[in-house]
């Protein structure tokens, strides 16, 4: 066969072999044995791209921090059959952090049913993702602790998609006991949960700085607490969007039980669509929400039963607004003083002439907060027309 001849069918088929799609491997990791690996870092470095590392439910303990190496691939636990919860325990042991994402990794590296418990750092006990956008699915953080995102800690545009997951008793000596954001971050949070952590400085739960915009569905922010501000949510220079998320139990000896915006970004401003905020204290006042120095945007608010107060600061009120004392107030029609079926001029008389008026006769102190003032003014004026109830 000529030379030239053999040259060609040679790269031909060459060109065929590289050219066939990498079949993906399922990679196994046990403790006892009869699995591919005994830990879950040498299963990463021996995986490729789309390579799925399944993880038996077990606890691991970390003596150094997992690490993804950038790489696309999935890390699965294992999960009771009956309630679904996660069985696989990656453990810091109190004496490091537990999980880290460095070298931008994006959608396509996700951790899957896995729980990540007692690290400890400096920034992000739990995780921490520098330049990363992994996915979050079914996962808990629980029990970390760090100055700054005590179960994780998002930096340098840093937009994980976390779903199903929960975040609960971590810890921060400064800000975002459960998850702190800054510089541009923006995560997508979606039917998680934040329940009992606490950051001494602001921002119990979570805390957006410098410009980031996390997006946060349908999540539920129970018994959290801070220090300085903002027990459940603290926004700093930041524009999170908020949909459908409740706020309970949250607490601070500062501004802000449930949520603190302050130091509006020049991006634009915070914003809340149909949130509720019931029960939730401030010792400084905004039992609710409490704003200074940027504007944020409700709409279909629901605000009651916070102490020592509903909401306070500067807002801008878009939709149908429930701010009042007593949430069985909401089941009718805020702001219909004449209860006539309709906040009109007659309700803003009554209140104007009752202008200053303290304590328990004064109707028109709507929001219950010992006087009628400007934050009543609000809810006439946000509730006008018809009522919709």
């Amino acid at each position: 066969m000529p030379q030239t001849l053999t040259l060609i069918i040679t790269l031909l088929t060459l060109s065929n072999v590289l050219s066939r799609p990498v079949r993906a491997e399922t990679l196994t990791v046990c403790l006892e044995g009869g699995c591919d690996f005994t830990s879950i870092q040498s299963a990463i470095d021996a995986a490729s791209n789309g390579d799925v590392i399944e993880i038996a439910g077990e606890t691991y303990f970390v003596d150094q921090a997992v690490d993804t190496l950038g790489k696309a691939i999935v890390l699965r636990g294992a999960i009771d059959e009956v309630t679904g919860a996660p069985l696989t325990v990656l453990d810091g042991q109190s004496a490091g952090r537990v999980l880290q994402c460095l070298n931008e990794e994006g959608p396509g590296t996700v951790f899957e049913n896995l729980v990540f418990q007692s690290g400890v750092q400096t920034q992000g006990g739990g995780m921490y993702c520098d330049g990363s956008s992994p996915t979050i699915t079914n996962c808990t953080f629980t029990n970390n602790f760090a100055v700054s995102g005590g179960g994780m800690y998002l930096t340098r545009g840093s937009s994980p998609s976390i779903t199903n997951s929960r975040f609960t008793n971590n810890a921060a000596t400064y800000r975002g006991g459960g998850i702190y954001t800054i510089d541009g971050c923006a995560p997508s949070i979606t039917d998680s949960s934040f329940t009992g952590n606490n950051a001494v400085n602001r921002g119990g739960a979570l805390s957006n700085f410098n410009g980031s915009a996390a997006r946060l569905t349908r999540c539920t922010f129970t018994n959290n607490a801070a220090e300085d501000g903002g027990g459940g949510i603290d926004n700093n220079n930041s524009l999170p969007t908020i949909t459908e998320c409740t706020f309970t139990f949250n607490s601070t000896n500062g501004r802000g039980g449930g949520v603190l915006n302050s130091s509006g970004s020049f991006l634009g401003a915070p914003t809340f669509t149909d949130c509720t905020f019931t029960e939730n204290f401030a010792t400084e006042g905004g039992g609710g929400m409490h704003s200074s120095l940027t504007n944020p945007t409700l709409t279909g608010t629901r605000a009651c039963e916070n102490t020592p107060d509903q909401i306070t600061g500067l807002y801008t009120c878009s939709g149908d607004q429930c701010v009042s004392a007593l949430c069985s107030d909401c089941d009718t029609c805020p702001g219909d003083l004449g209860e006539d079926g309709e906040v009109n001029g007659a309700d803003l008389t009554t209140l104007l002439d009752q202008w200053g008026c303290t304590g328990e006769d004064c109707t028109a102190d709507l929001d219950g907060n010992g006087t009628v003032d400007g934050l009543d003014l609000v809810t006439i004026l946000c509730n006008w027309g018809a009522c919709s109830n």
